[in-house]
């Protein structure tokens, strides 16, 4: 991810999501700070945050120690990436390989919110199913 982000001037927040087909998975919110170590300790910072993302119960509390194993795992799961930079740097991004969407904000101030554009978004966004068994690992 730290490649793909070039010359932008800083990283706010990274969305984290584990996909298990059939499971509704949170999405974590993360803040790395300003570093290569920061943004190293992602995955780990979002498993810490699992437990409090996920519905009370039996089945929650199993989604929450998947999810979290396989970060601690190294699974691919950064969905998105709130940063600062200027338009020539966030059009740079905008072409690189594995960037699906850049979203520009004004420079004000502003409060806004985010929604990644998850892998399984292809022709339409809309919450994924929750119909399967939550695996054991």
């Amino acid at each position: 991810m730290w490649d793909r982000l070039g010359s932008l001037d800083r990283i706010g927040r990274v969305l984290v999501r584990v996909r298990i087909p059939g499971v509704a998975t949170p999405t974590a919110t993360v803040a790395p700070g300003q570093s290569l170590e920061g943004v190293r300790a992602v995955n780990e910072l979002a498993a810490l945050a699992m437990p409090g993302l996920v519905a009370p119960g039996a089945r929650g509390e199993a989604i929450a120690r998947v999810t979290a194993s396989r970060l601690r795992a190294g699974v691919p799961a950064v969905v998105g990436v709130v940063v600062w930079g200027s338009g020539d740097a966030l059009r740079a991004v905008s072409g690189r390989p594995g960037v699906r969407c850049v979203q520009v904000m004004p420079d004000d101030g502003a409060r806004f919110g985010v929604s990644a554009l998850l892998p399984g978004y292809t022709d339409r966004v809309a919450p994924g199913s929750d119909d399967r068994p939550v695996p054991a690992r």
